[in-house]
């Protein structure tokens, strides 16, 4: 197609350049004879100019319209590249949400990515589904390539493992959160992955609630449907960005929310921009009617019973018992906290959500465990006011 726009533009130029020969030649023809002949007629000097005025009338009309096939291709070819430079592109996906009355959930997700050049070979080859091991299990029903040249090579199961969470390696955290790979053979430009997987969380992180995060993957991404299926009496509320949201249907109990998203291209992100999800397409959907009700929910969760109990006030009392002001009750606390507690982040469980008790933190030797700090300053401001 390059070699046939190349060819198409010598050919323009050859044009404009005998244009250019001939605009030339009857440029110096009436000045020659006007030179030459001066008792020539005013009628022939007027055909002269006529001469000139149609030719230069002529090149200006070619090389206007040469440079507007010029700026077309230019553009189409611009366009083309923009095309090429995306590293893949998501031709297909559908995830299915099938959300029971306690929050716990099913999703079965089915995707076909295909590689445009090299650079979609790493970001295609290996695929990553997160889960929480203790709460949820990852099955994968079919996991397969197709090259270029239409031949199939399925995953095998020694190229499907299981492996820490990459952000906990050196991080203060324990935690539970795995990420299932699976590794691709045979991707190449022009090939094709299939991944179709269940993801089966078989206890809520908040019981009784539901809520799911969508943002692009900012590549080219077509027929891309997300569909969760939730009991009648449980409204799912969204804030759809760029979404195309379907009219809710309910049948036998349970109700079908559907939202589709097309987009062929992303524009590159500037260095040091925020982030895309603050300004751009996403979807969040939520049984929670408002941010309020999740406050609610967590403040519920996260309420610590042993906050009141006599250690705990008996250890804030002695070390601000020589301290007047609450400025510098506060200031001691804040110091001892800094120097006994070390803050560890615990992903067990449900441990992102619900903090340890002040007890437990305290009978700890060592006191590195989360939730610490909060239990503390509780009990300062308890004992203040007691005071």
């Amino acid at each position: 197609m390059r070699r046939k726009a190349a060819g198409a533009f010598q050919l323009r130029m050859d044009i404009i350049t005998q244009l250019g020969h001939l605009l030339n030649r009857n440029t110096r023809y009436p000045l020659d004879i006007q030179a030459a002949q001066s008792d020539s007629s005013w009628r022939s000097r007027q055909r002269c100019r006529s001469g000139y005025l149609t030719a230069m009338r002529l090149a200006s009309w070619v090389c206007l319209a040469s440079l507007g096939w010029l700026a077309c291709t230019h553009a189409a070819s611009a366009s083309i590249a923009a095309k090429l430079d995306d590293p893949y592109t998501n031709e297909g996906e559908t995830q299915t949400f099938t959300v029971n009355a306690d929050g716990s959930f099913s999703k079965l997700d089915s995707m076909t990515l295909r590689v445009n050049n090299e650079a979609g070979v790493a970001r295609v080859a290996q695929q990553y589904v997160w889960f929480n091991r203790n709460m949820a299990d990852v099955q994968i029903l079919e996991a397969y390539t197709i090259t270029a040249d239409g031949v199939r090579h399925d995953v095998q199961p020694d190229q499907i493992r299981d492996v820490q969470e990459a952000r906990s390696f050196d991080a203060p955290m324990f935690q539970d959160i795995q990420e299932k790979v699976i590794v691709f053979p045979a991707v190449e430009p022009g090939a094709r992955v299939h991944l179709t997987y269940r993801k089966t969380q078989k206890q809520p992180i908040v019981p009784g609630e539901f809520s799911d995060f969508t943002p692009p993957d900012l590549a080219p991404t077509h027929n891309f449907h997300l569909i969760y299926d939730l009991p009648a009496d449980k409204p799912l509320y969204a804030d759809a960005r760029g979404f195309t949201t379907l009219q809710p249907v309910t049948r036998d109990g349970r109700t079908r929310y559907e939202y589709h998203y097309d987009k062929a291209h992303f524009s590159r992100l500037e260095h040091g921009s925020i982030a895309y999800v603050s300004y751009g397409d996403r979807l969040m959907v939520s049984t929670f009617r408002d941010y309020a009700a999740f406050a609610a929910s967590y403040r519920s969760s996260s309420a610590d019973p042993s906050v009141r109990e006599p250690a705990v006030t008996r250890l804030a009392q002695n070390l601000t018992a020589r301290d007047h002001t609450p400025h510098d009750k506060a200031r001691t606390l804040y110091d001892w906290v800094r120097r006994n507690v070390r803050y560890v982040a615990i992903y067990v469980g449900r441990g992102s959500v619900v903090p340890h008790s002040a007890s437990a933190i305290l009978a700890k030797p060592l006191r590195r465990l989360q939730g610490s700090r909060r239990a503390i300053w509780r009990a300062a401001r308890r004992s203040r006011h007691s005071q």
